[in-house]
């Protein structure tokens, strides 16, 4: 099957006009039979494609499925999402993303899956990934920073993945330090960063993606319902995954560029503005004791300022938190 020739046609389709297969043809040098094998394999995929004898063919609408040609045709990145690794089963898409780093796999590839059975958040907790209905991405990214700066980058990914499923759901989508997103206090994505460098240098990071996309309440365990939400629940609208992953990835590669370029400051400042920890009484799940606190700020490493009870200013550069309601 030839990829290359998928995401062109691909692309021209989802222009929305017809398209001559004697144009397709011309245009990448192959066959008008060539052509129309590979419109029927699309077809096969789940496209409905109109076709005339006249006038060419017409995308009438495209399915829910992670074929990366259909993910790329919503891209507008330089490198971001440009090599898309599918696999309908893995382990883990962080797994899969570090063999392929170690290998030499270039800064943006992305690993996606549908079923993945040691799916993992921070700590090494599970997290809900229900095939067909959720996202799990692995990006490959190679920052020239020192280890020390890691905590910045799940601030830099949580404040595009933000913006992007702001932009295309219009849900009010906060950010929880380090690496939650949530709607109405509720989670519906999870960030988990992992690093292989050594003191002085970073040789490649793996920024892990899980997102509750089409969801029903059905779909929660019981005793998540009350701290974890979807998409679908909060709109009841389905989403069209490749369209949605197209968006994150064009928010990440506008983030993670002014990152580079600008430093983490203007970073920073969007995630003040999302936030919804800063101002709040707080409690610090760490490894060994839980901490009341509140929460003041965010220094400019990524790590947050918090103000305990005895009124001693602390650093916290790790730690789950969760925010004290009201009684």
């Amino acid at each position: 099957m030839d990829i290359t020739t998928l995401d062109y046609i691909i692309k021209r389709l989802i222009q929305g006009s017809w398209v001559s297969g004697e144009e397709i043809a011309k245009e990448l040098d192959i066959s008008r039979t060539w052509v129309w094998n590979q419109i029927n394999q699309l077809k096969v995929y789940g496209f409905e494609i109109r076709s005339s004898a006249k006038k060419g063919y017409k995308l009438i609408s495209t399915p829910d499925v992670l074929f990366p040609s259909l993910i790329k045709s919503y891209l507008h990145t330089q490198y971001m999402g440009q090599h898309i690794y599918f696999f309908e089963n893995l382990s883990s898409t962080q797994d899969k993303a570090k063999e392929l780093a170690q290998k030499g796999a270039e800064q943006g590839s992305c690993v996606l899956c549908e079923f993945q059975d040691k799916g993992r958040g921070r700590r090494k907790r599970s997290w809900i990934h229900v095939p067909y209905k959720s996202i799990a991405i692995s990006i490959i990214l190679r920052p020239d920073v020192v280890p020390s700066q890691i905590m910045q980058i799940p601030i830099v990914i949580g404040v595009a993945l933000c913006e992007a499923i702001r932009d295309h759901t219009s849900l009010s989508v906060e950010l929880k330090w380090p690496n939650d997103l949530l709607v109405n206090g509720k989670k519906l994505a999870g960030i988990l960063v992992e690093m292989a460098g050594d003191s002085e240098k970073t040789h490649y990071i793996i920024a892990g993606i899980g997102i509750n996309v089409n969801l029903t309440e059905g779909d929660i365990p019981d005793d998540l319902k009350d701290i974890a939400t979807s998409i679908f629940i909060e709109t009841k609208k389905n989403i069209h995954r490749p369209k949605l992953i197209g968006c994150i990835l064009n928010y990440i590669e506008k983030w993670y560029n002014t990152y580079l370029k600008k430093g983490f400051l203007p970073v920073r400042d969007k995630w003040l503005k999302y936030n919804c920890v800063i101002g709040k009484e707080i409690d610090v799940h760490l490894s060994d004791m839980t901490i009341s606190a509140k929460a003041m700020d965010l220094d400019n490493l990524g790590n947050l300022i918090v103000l305990d009870k005895d009124k001693n200013t602390k650093t916290l550069m790790y730690g789950d938190i969760s925010i004290r309601t009201k009684n």
